[in-house]
């Protein structure tokens, strides 16, 4: 079995399967994502399509046709991290080091990094992870999906609902040290995981952040100008993760795995409120989440309206 999707009734039920003496399952070696909606696939947000576009409108081709064209998304997805990567640098910010963002970066617009090699390679490149870690972090859609090592952190982010009257919430659990053992032992899973610097980045420490990266084979270009041309034009593979680890999983790895790389604990959303009232309890608001000034802040203001609204429904009852 690669997935095991569980259901929890109680806020209370799901934390106890997370604490580090729960008897049913172990969870060293795992990594943890937190989402509003159970239904919201694994997804990298340069991968999802209109949002993406949204974002990188400076980008867009003119035609609509051609956002399935490979290199125009790779252009859009390269600048959006060299504008961030540029303008952070220019403002004194700790920015990694990265020949490839650095070499041209006197330039307006850089159009070598991401055209097709004569080499077998990969996108992103190795060399652009750390740059898109830092982007993603602050919002800026890459093919990096965020993870925490820390299973409250991702229940804190999963814990935000808008509507806590209608469906359900979800942690997915991804046993990196699985994945990581069964790449050495059957070559096939190509996720990669990025842990960028925490040093200057107090969101990020705060918050355990991980990086998963499913690296997509780049086009060719070996002197066969329609070859590369018919490449270029093939759809952008935009399948969740969860999905890209079952057809490893079905065509190598069936069998050998002895427990699932990824868990699904669904809780209705109806419990978000009391699963945020226990999570402050042990010490994840957002004054945690978010160091500083503005996360003290909302965490006042938070805790104030709920404790407004619980007096409210109070007198209204009475």
């Amino acid at each position: 079995m690669m997935i095991e999707q569980i259901e929890y009734g109680s806020a209370e039920g799901l934390l106890s399967a997370l604490m580090p003496w729960a008897e049913r399952k172990k969870m060293q070696g795992y990594i943890f994502r937190g989402v509003t909606k159970s239904e919201y696939p694994l997804l990298p947000s340069a991968l999802r399509r209109e949002s993406f576009w949204q974002k990188a409108a400076a980008y867009r081709p003119a035609k609509p046709v051609e956002e399935l064209h490979r290199l125009a998304q790779y252009a859009a997805e390269y600048h959006l991290i060299r504008e961030f990567y540029k303008l952070a640098n220019g403002c004194g910010l700790p920015v990694p080091l990265s020949p490839t963002l650095r070499q041209r970066l006197s330039r307006n617009y850089d159009f070598v990094a991401y055209q097709p090699t004569a080499d077998e390679s990969y996108w992103l490149p190795n060399e652009l992870l750390e740059g898109a870690a830092l982007a993603q972090h602050y919002g800026i859609p890459t093919r990096l999906l965020d993870w925490s090592y820390d299973p409250f952190v991702a229940l804190y982010f999963a814990s935000q609902v808008l509507d806590d009257n209608e469906g359900a919430l979800a942690l997915w659990a991804l046993h990196a040290d699985n994945v990581y053992w069964e790449e050495v032992i059957t070559p096939g899973i190509r996720l990669k995981f990025v842990t960028p610097h925490y040093s200057g980045n107090p969101n990020i420490a705060a918050q355990q952040g991980v990086f998963t990266h499913w690296p997509m084979h780049q086009v060719r270009f070996n002197g066969d100008v329609e070859r590369a041309i018919e490449e270029l034009g093939r759809p952008i593979d935009r399948r969740p993760l969860d999905e890209l680890l079952f057809e490893v999983y079905e065509e190598k790895l069936k069998g050998v795995i002895k427990k699932p790389i990824l868990y699904k604990m669904i809780l209705p959303a109806a419990e978000a409120q009391v699963l945020r009232e226990h999570l402050l309890r042990l010490g994840y608001g957002p004054s945690r989440i978010f160091p500083g000034y503005s996360g003290v802040a909302h965490q006042v203001l938070s805790v104030t309206s709920r404790s407004a609204a619980s007096k409210s429904n109070g007198a209204s009852e009475d």
